[in-house]
């Protein structure tokens, strides 16, 4: 016998341990190998390709699991007339030189008989197939056949020139590996879906040849790996285009692959579940991975066992890894999740296919991480449609000149994250969360968040929702977007509202528009980073509903810093503006903010604050500095003006402090303005000027008398009344108990309660005639009394 070494692989292969029955309880095991004794067949030129097949017939009635059978074909060119037929315990080892040529233009290589197979379920078992060139004559046949096949492998094979055909197919296998083959000359003319090696279900109309078929649905692939192979210019490299509904193939592996000038599709994983793609490079047409549950007419679809009887099952969770992969998709999606809703029940419009119940086929329990991937021509880097619980995380996506959304959420799904991925180039979206059609549920995404996307080149967005319900966006980089930083709105096609509770952490640079709300519901907004912007740097209008804006840090505006437009928003506090072209703070035309709160303003080219429209709660505790025009300007053009508390607001070296204009309804208290030019006065209704001294605080003593508490003060200025205010403790808590007249001086507490002490603070006021404007002196607080 010669060439010993060539064979080792699979001797290793076919070695077999046994462990006792017992070995799970703890108790002594012996291991015991046993070490097959393989009756190896020699083969040369001069044999010839008939020498084989007697050889595989030799092979079917005496090889086994003890004494497998190794055919060792030399060096030479080999003529097949008919196909290989290959059992149980049997091997086919080629050396280098070794070229077979199909001259029969049929299977050249089949697990399995030539007619109607006896052999069911995962029948035949350790068998393989090593090295050599297989030439298919442009046969429109299947090269290599796998089918009720265990434990195969396929090695080191060069597989070339077919015609509308599989180079491997295989159906109700369980363990097939195909490692460091070569796949090339894919000769297509149909339109027909042909995948260089196919994952098939045990269907009559699929897999000729075979007996069992109606019964055995349920022996679907599994534990299938493809690695290290190299696909030259075919239609589709490996998938499916059939599935047996409500059940999966499963575990199956695709890693480290080539896949070079692919005309339609790389991979293609049609209800497959553990399924790991990982260290694949991909340069081709066509979409580059693509994951689905179900076709979008129901085709290639089948009904397993249980099915058949109305059992219908939910969709699993897929468990799905596409990691550390290269793809260059040049014409569409470079990784596509391709989840669906049936919106009617589907008696398949292909051939022979089964009735598949209407519903959602969502794709489930996804990681796409560390890829990276070139979007071209208006398509996606990576689209998630309709998926659930899946994760897209430290991918890298470049696009060409025309790719518009490097990764695109869309279609509903629930709980997908999108996180730390690096994007550069994009035209239109960085980031895209939308509803394409009509009758998908609204998305629900975790997270948007340590994304870096470097220049939006056209008219688009770093990062945009529509119709989603998101958790957080936070802590993105987005360095220059021509148009849109971040944006949150409703698409016009759905209708369906937007809500984000967190807005966080997220520095946008560079943007027309760093964060925009339109029709949109934000909890937060908080601690973001914005600068430059050739117009305002965050907009919230067009009725929406925002409730903080916190802490962001807004530099050099090339409109206004905090725009709020037609919307509504709780607070707008603590956060530093500086160098607006415009204003630092303008609401308008709508239900405005209730609290304006200490807020830092420096450098506006126009006015610090600026209201007009809108109702305002409280304006208090601000620092506006430096302001070309107006530090507080509150302008009644439109009557629903109304500013209920301007109260301690620092106002220093703008031209004038504070304009309050045409009759809105403002309150102000004690407020310091300090080196202003036109002055550190109120400015009312055109030039009237009142100090801010004009309404002098006046002291308040309590004394008590009887069974009340009287209180006494003595008028001090030029005042229209005075308000009373009582607590139980100096520093706090403090209600209006009394408002008189400036004639009055005194006032009697009739509801005190005895022995209990009390604080009273007097506010003299000022209602300056002709308007809605009142002026408060600073409180004065009494000394306790206890009744």
């Amino acid at each position: 016998m010669k060439r010993w070494i060539s064979v080792i692989l699979v001797l290793c292969v076919l070695a077999g341990f046994v462990l006792p029955a017992n070995a799970e309880n703890g108790f002594d095991t012996e291991v015991i190998l046993i070490e097959p004794e393989p009756i190896v067949i020699e083969i040369t030129q001069e044999d010839g390709a008939g020498a084989i097949v007697n050889a595989l017939y030799d092979a079917q009635e005496s090889a086994s699991e003890q004494h497998p059978y190794v055919i060792h074909v030399a060096a030479g060119y080999y003529t097949l007339d008919r196909a290989f037929h290959i059992f149980s315990n049997t091997s086919i080892i080629s050396d280098e030189g070794a070229v077979f040529f199909n001259a029969a233009e049929e299977n050249m290589l089949k697990v399995g008989t030539t007619g109607n197979d006896p052999v069911s379920g995962y029948g035949y078992e350790n068998i393989t197939v090593q090295g050599g060139e297989w030439n298919g004559n442009n046969a429109n046949a299947t090269m290599f056949k796998f089918v009720h096949a265990k434990n195969c492998v396929l090695k080191d094979v060069k597989a070339y020139n077919i015609k509308d055909a599989h180079f491997v197919e295989t159906a109700g296998t369980d363990g097939l590996q195909v490692l460091s083959c070569s796949f090339s000359q894919m000769n297509i003319t149909t339109n027909n879906g042909t995948e260089a090696i196919q994952i098939d279900v045990l269907q009559k109309d699929h897999i000729a040849g075979y007996e069992h078929l109606d019964d055995e649905i349920d022996y679907l692939c599994r534990n299938i790996v493809i690695d290290n192979c190299v696909f030259n210019t075919v239609r589709r490299a490996i998938g499916s285009h059939t599935s047996v509904y409500g059940e999966y193939f499963d575990t199956i592996t695709i890693t480290n692959n080539r896949f070079i000038n692919t005309t339609e599709k790389s991979i293609l994983c049609f209800n497959m579940k553990n399924l790991l793609i990982e260290g694949n490079s991909i340069v081709g047409e066509g979409v580059g991975i693509e994951i689905k549950t179900m076709d979008r007419n129901g085709a290639g679809s089948y009904l397993s066992t249980a099915n058949m009887q109305g059992n219908y099952v939910k969709p699993k969770y897929l468990e799905i890894s596409i990691l550390n992969n290269s793809i260059q998709s040049n014409t569409d999606h470079a990784i596509l999740l391709n989840g669906i809703i049936l919106a009617d029940s589907i008696a398949a419009k292909a051939k022979n296919n089964d009735f598949v119940p209407k519903g959602a086929y969502f794709v489930q329990g996804v990681q796409i991480e560390n890829n990276t991937v070139c979007a071209f021509e208006n398509k996606c880097g990576i689209k998630a449609q309709y998926a659930y619980n899946t994760v897209i995380r430290n991918n890298t996506v470049t696009a060409s000149s025309t790719a518009q959304t490097p990764i695109y959420v869309c279609d509903g799904g629930y709980y997908v994250s999108v996180m730390n991925n690096t994007i550069f180039s994009p035209v239109l979206n960085g980031i895209r969360v939308c509803n394409l059609n009509k009758g998908y549920p609204r998305a629900t995404i975790a997270m948007i968040t340590g994304n870096t996307i470097h220049s939006v080149i056209k008219d688009g967005y770093g990062i945009r929702v529509s119709d989603a319900a998101v958790e957080t966006i936070a802590n993105n980089v987005i360095i220059k977007s021509a148009n849109l930083g971040i944006q949150a709105d409703v698409n016009p096609n759905t209708s369906m509202a937007v809500s984000v509770k967190r807005i966080n952490a997220n520095t946008v640079k560079s943007a027309r528009i760093a964060i925009k709300i339109m029709k949109g519901t934000v909890s937060e907004i908080h601690s973001n980073v914005l600068y430059p912007t050739t117009e305002s740097s965050l907009m919230v209008c067009e009725n929406s509903v925002v409730g903080t804006i916190h802490k962001n840090t807004i530099s050099n505006s090339g409109d206004t810093a905090i725009l709020l437009k037609k919307s509504k928003v709780t607070q707008v506090s603590s956060n530093v503006i500086r160098s607006p072209k415009k204003h630092g703070i303008y609401c308008y035309d709508g239900y405005g903010a209730q609290k304006i709160l200490s807020n830092s303003i420096s450098g506006a080219k126009e006015n610090g604050i600026y209201i007009n429209g809108v109702v305002v709660q409280q304006l208090n505790s601000n620092a506006v500095s430096s302001c070309k025009n107006i530090g507080i300007y509150i302008n009644g053009s439109d009557t629903k003006t109304q500013v209920l508390s301007v109260k301690a607001n620092k106002v220093s070296a703008c031209t004038y402090a504070m304009k309050i204009l045409k009759g809105p309804k403002v309150n102000v208290y004690v407020n310091s303005f300090t080196k202003n030019s036109g002055g550190n006065q109120y400015i009312i209704n055109g030039n009237k000027q009142y100090k801010l001294s004009n309404v002098p605080s006046t002291a308040i003593n309590a004394k008590k008398s009887g069974n009340t508490i009287k209180l006494t003060w003595a008028k001090k200025g030029s005042v229209s009344g005075y308000l009373l205010y009582r607590s139980t403790k100096a520093t706090g808590g403090f209600a209006k108990i009394a408002g008189v007249s400036a004639s009055v001086k005194a006032y009697t507490d009739k509801t005190a309660k005895a022995k209990t002490v009390y604080y009273y603070r007097l506010f003299p006021y000022y209602k300056v005639p002709g308007t809605e404007v009142v002026i408060y002196a600073n409180y004065s607080l009494s000394k306790g009394v206890k009744r």
